[in-house]
């Protein structure tokens, strides 16, 4: 993976997840099991050039557990970036040699790299049209106006990278990120601790890779979380992304099972029966 001023690419380890195998299109029926489950991601980084200071958006700080249940919805809207982002982010400094952050960019199969300072802090964001820019001259074999001369093209991050970016907070709702991520240019955002620290990434794509899994594995997930929490009667059925759980024993049991189920990735409704 990355090598000098970068840092190793880490994404969410997944957990094991151990589920009997049915038949596709079956309703799904509680069953114990020790295990649960949860998907990990990866992140094509390419924040634009927007001029934002970094940090500016302060964190959605999460609800008290007692008024999260009660107030809860059927949207599949309680996550936060911190469940889906990616860890140790591939990153360089703004000393980092433009030929070697394009080799980094290269390897890692990603299209933007944070700039962060000594102790890991969020100066800027280099993309691959900022470190393109300038780099590739006019062939000298076509004709040259007279007195146009040649540029040296930039040399270090530095000379390119953009200063101001958007940032989100570990606990900022995914909804604001998933907000930043498509009504503005802005294709990855940062994620930075309180004082500006990079401790992650999250993009476009991993939201993307998030909602197109599959009914059968969001079956299975929250099959795994609602036994976990004792409720083995109960029935799950999903179909694009929408739950629909019947079986609860009564109404704590409905607010619990709607809570689980809207933290599986890729659950975009719960209904509960």
């Amino acid at each position: 993976m990355g090598s000098g001023a970068g840092h190793q690419v880490a994404g969410h380890a997944p957990m094991l997840l151990l589920l009997r195998h049915r038949p596709k299109g079956q309703r799904s029926h509680c069953t114990a099991t020790n295990d649960q489950s949860a998907e990990g991601s990866g992140s094509d980084r390419d924040p634009s050039q927007v001029s934002r200071p970094v940090g500016d958006l302060r964190p959605c700080l999460p609800e008290p557990p007692g008024r999260t249940l009660s107030t809860s919805t059927s949207k599949g809207r309680a996550m936060i970036v911190r469940d889906l982002m990616t860890t140790d982010p591939v990153s360089v400094r703004p000393s980092t040699k433009v030929k070697e952050a394009l080799a980094l960019l290269d390897e890692n199969d990603i299209t933007a790299l944070p700039v962060v300072t000594s102790d890991g802090k969020v100066r800027g964001v280099v993309s691959e049209a900022d470190l393109l820019r300038d780099l590739v001259d006019k062939d000298p074999r076509l004709m040259i106006p007279p007195g146009e001369t040649f540029l040296d093209g930039p040399h270090c991050v530095g000379d390119v990278m953009t200063t101001h970016v958007i940032t989100v907070h570990e606990e900022t709702d995914l909804a604001v990120a998933v907000d930043l991520v498509t009504s503005t240019a802005v294709k990855s955002l940062p994620v930075v601790d309180q004082h500006d620290r990079l401790v992650g990434m999250i993009s476009r794509r991993d939201i993307v890779r998030m909602l197109a899994r599959s009914d059968d594995l969001l079956e299975q997930e929250v099959d795994a979380l609602l036994v976990s929490a004792g409720m083995r009667d109960c029935l799950v059925d999903i179909k694009d992304g929408v739950a629909e759980i019947t079986g609860a024993a009564d109404h704590h049991e409905r607010i619990l099972a709607r809570v689980l189920a809207r933290a599986v990735p890729g659950i975009v409704e719960v209904h509960v029966a």
